[in-house]
């Protein structure tokens, strides 16, 4: 299948926005340290961020960081009104911040700590002002020898419709404690499991109706060169709690590998799982063959349906140069090693006239490789590149002279958006073509926002204003196409794809074109308000300046 830019009246309108500031209106500018990762609603006009103010490193991972403490940055509308220094219990530094939610919008700040020989999970409420309620609350206590860092000791995950809240604890020995709350934090049920030997855990799903599944995959598996990607066969999938307990092991036919995975829920007795599965011919190279879908019983061990979607070998193409596309397709044929095309994640998935459509992007993260010497890396942001003065970065810096990074490598490529029917074909697919790259900021200012209003999904990202004409139409010229770099805002634009859910046709422009010396935008934190039909941006600034926008999309 071959992109289509829709050169129809309808793109003419389109055109006629592009770079249109109207269509944003801007907060004002104000000097901040520190990084946001997240935005709550508390209502339509009102919301709060977490922002992680300060880093120390874990001594025994030098490859992370974790937040030493957090503040609460209440907003009216685009202004900040108020920052709450994020309570310690008691003010001692032995007690560490797990992590701050939204909860019945609602602030909820998790706090991690040992007290009496004890381990123990507390919880501060905070007013719809960001103002805290009285005094941290234990919530549960656990017995472990050595506590990790909270970041990493913890992980919480809500329902789709957030009415059930998990938290995980992490103990030794792939060990692992669940415990479920209601959205009124009363306990619905608790736990104890463990993975099987050479397991780990790839991701937990918690569903509308309080199932915990957990989705772990073997660790002795095949890699690629350098241990960038692994290369997984089979998965567990495995019901905690409720009437499905029980593990079914998912093994892809031909020797497919999957990339991704995905778990959505069906119904009482079924989950959907969707992955990308992808095929290799060499040690190191595989690319993407097409999406499977399954609808599983777990608890009867039953495999109730499954499809083999394969993409056909143009859409694999689409994209390239003619070059790269008949490369590609020469490879394909002769089973001989192809151009590094793979590694596609799920980003996210919306329901839509009784199926479903995916957002999916290709990621390739190069992990960075650490100098022994005892020195560590923490992540900063300076309106100066680390490559070269004039840019802007969110990069690390080290102790120096006790150790250093080789740069990890962030590549943020092209978007496959499909819609899959009940039965689990895939109705049309569509795949827009973008590059991003950085160095040393884990793609913070790369990858996609996907958002769905009414027939059409809205996807932006940061792309290069080579791309785009003078009225900020897209050129869609492979052969004169331009990655982004992250090291000089000047040439960053924000892009706009607008797509047809009933047949996946788009229009691809650009929205805001940034001004010289401004800032650039983070798509990643970007929050969609329904309510008002509005979405809410940040964009970080030189002077370590940052200020919030509103984005109405057509």
């Amino acid at each position: 299948m071959k992109i289509i830019l829709l050169l129809t009246v309808s793109a003419l309108l389109l055109a006629t926005t592009a770079y249109s500031q109207s269509r944003i209106e801007w907060g004002e500018a104000y000097k901040r340290e520190g990084l946001v990762e997240e935005i709550h609603w508390l209502n339509s006009n009102a919301y709060f961020v977490p922002v992680v103010h300060k880093s120390v490193s874990d001594k025994m991972d030098n490859m992370y960081t974790y937040p030493d403490f957090q503040l609460l940055s209440y907003y009216e509308g685009l202004n900040s009104v108020s920052s709450e220094t994020a309570n310690k219990k008691k003010g001692e530094d032995k007690f560490q911040i797990a992590k701050i939610i939204g909860l019945n919008q609602l602030p909820i700040v998790f706090l991690a700590g040992k007290e009496d020989k004890q381990h123990g999970l507390y919880y501060q409420n905070y007013t719809d002002k960001c103002v805290p309620v009285g005094s941290p609350q234990l919530l549960f206590t656990y017995e472990k020898d050595i506590m990790k860092w909270p970041a990493k000791e913890f992980k919480f995950i809500f329902s789709k419709n957030r009415e059930f809240l998990c938290i995980q604890v992490d103990l030794q020995g792939a060990e692992y404690l669940y415990f479920i709350y209601s959205k009124n934090m009363e306990l619905i049920s608790k736990g104890k499991y463990k993975l099987r030997v050479d397991y780990e855990i790839k991701s937990l799903e918690l569903t509308n109706s309080g199932e915990l599944y957990s989705l772990s995959y073997p660790t002795k598996v095949l890699r690629t060169l350098m241990g960038r990607d692994q290369k997984i066969k089979t998965y567990d999938i495995t019901c905690l709690n409720g009437e499905n307990e029980g593990t079914y092991n998912l093994t892809l036919k031909n020797e497919y590998f999957i990339d991704d995975i995905l778990l959505t829920e069906t119904s009482s007795d079924k989950v959907i799982i969707s992955a990308a599965y992808s095929q290799s011919f060499s040690e190191a190279k595989n690319y993407v063959a097409g999406i499977y879908y399954a609808e599983i019983n777990v608890g009867d061990n039953r495999l109730v349906s499954e499809v083999y979607n394969a993409f056909e070998n143009d859409f694999i193409a689409a994209g390239l140069t003619e070059k790269e596309a008949a490369k590609i397709r020469k490879s394909i044929g002769s089973g001989k090693k192809i151009p590094d095309f793979r590694k596609y994640k799920f980003r996210e998935a919306f329901p839509h006239q009784g199926g479903l459509i995916y957002v999916m992007e290709e990621e390739i993260i190069e992990n960075p490789k650490y100098h022994m010497g005892g020195g560590y890396s923490t992540p900063v942001y300076s309106p100066t590149a680390m490559r070269g003065a004039g840019g802007m970065s969110y990069g690390h810096t080290g102790t120096g002279g006790y150790g250093s990074y080789s740069p990890s490598k962030f590549k943020y490529n092209d978007v496959v958006i499909f819609k899959m029917s009940r039965e689990g074909e895939i109705q049309w697919k569509q795949k827009i073509h973008k590059q991003q790259y950085s160095e040393s900021d884990r793609g913070y200012f790369s990858s996609v926002s996907a958002f769905q209003k009414k027939d059409h999904l809205y996807l932006y990202f940061n792309d290069n204003i080579a791309n785009y004409d003078e009225q900020g139409l897209y050129l869609n010229n492979m052969k004169k196409f331009k990655k982004t770099v992250f090291n000089s805002e000047k040439r960053v634009l924000l892009a706009e794809v607008k797509i047809s859910l009933s047949d996946g046709a788009y229009q691809r422009a650009s929205v805001y074109k940034t001004p010289t010396g401004e800032g650039i935008l983070s798509p990643k934190v970007f929050k969609y308000n329904p309510a008002q039909d509005k979405i809410l941006m940040l964009q970080y600034m030189e002077k370590k300046k940052e200020r919030m926008a509103w984005l109405f999309p057509d």
